[in-house]
């Protein structure tokens, strides 16, 4: 199935795409065969742009080798976070950032935020 995504999805990089570690083939198998009785056809990519209304296996941002969930933040900001290197460096969640604030010397040094108020 790799080869049929690499015109779409990278393999190179630190993200990884994969079936994942947990699968159910029987229940997967039975929903797609289902879709495609109803007149929808079976997708190799479901995340690709370039395809849509059909059915198939998701693939998800988690690493074939060890199981574990792979975005962004795990795998580029945790070990930044983590690692001590980057005493500066804070993250804030439910804040909306407004502006980057630089140096006369056009350096960035902060930014302007506020907290989201929306607690619906």
């Amino acid at each position: 199935m790799e080869s049929k995504l690499r015109h779409t999805h990278g393999y190179d990089g630190s993200i990884h795409v994969s079936k994942g570690t947990h699968q159910a083939p029987r229940p997967e198998n039975a929903f797609i065969e289902g879709a495609f009785k109803a007149g929808y056809p079976e997708l190799s990519d479901l995340q690709s742009l370039l395809s849509n209304n059909g059915s198939g296996i998701w693939y998800r941002y988690v690493s074939s080798v060890d199981g574990r969930r792979q975005d962004v933040a795990r795998r580029y900001l945790h070990p930044l976070l983590q690692g001590g290197r980057y005493p500066n460096l804070h993250v804030l969640v439910e804040n909306q950032a407004l502006r980057k604030l630089f140096s006369e010397e056009k350096r960035a040094v902060g930014a302007e935020y506020r907290p989201n108020l929306n607690f619906s």
